[in-house]
């Protein structure tokens, strides 16, 4: 590892050590930091061989596309703190999303529609308490008999009661 360090101070690039031999991990021991193997063009791939765990691909700037891609799966990202707006763009769908743990509210921040929610299963209601705008909400997004209940309940509470 001296070595390493020497010639790292020397000047090497870390092109020219990973040509002679170091990985990724002798490399990020030795002081480089993982932006540095990054601009070398290391992968996620790469990192995730050597053992790096979705967290530290994270906070190294790979997306969840890119951590997706090189083995990681839905779980490891959410806990590595991707959130479902970064999950969804990685190509999760909302099923997954809700299954994996995500709530509505997380939903709602990743830009899922009223209508898309509704399709999904969940009630006006849960929508509602979620925080959802309700007010551009098509009826023709309104399927079944509890939305339009929901949406009396909610009209009744926003607009006041006609009597």
């Amino acid at each position: 590892m001296i070595r390493l360090r020497h010639l790292k101070r020397e000047g090497c690039s870390v092109d020219e050590l990973i040509k002679n031999g170091f990985d990724l991990q002798q490399l990020l021991s030795s002081g480089f930091s993982a932006k540095e193997l990054i601009d070398a063009g290391a992968t996620a791939k790469q990192f995730c061989d050597e053992g790096m765990s979705a967290s530290l691909l994270k906070t190294s700037g790979f997306s969840a596309g890119q951590v997706l891609a090189a083995g990681f799966d839905l779980q490891e990202l959410k806990e590595a703190g991707y959130d479902a707006t970064q999950l969804r763009e990685a190509g999760f769908d909302l099923q997954q999303l809700w299954f994996a743990g995500f709530d509505l509210k997380q939903f709602k921040n990743a830009g899922y529609a009223v209508a898309e929610l509704l399709d999904a299963g969940f009630t006006l209601a849960e929508l509602w308490a979620a925080g959802f705008d309700l007010k551009r909400t098509s009826v023709g997004a309104l399927r079944r008999p509890a939305d339009l209940k929901s949406l009396f309940v909610y009209c009744m509470l926003n607009f006041g009661c006609v009597g």
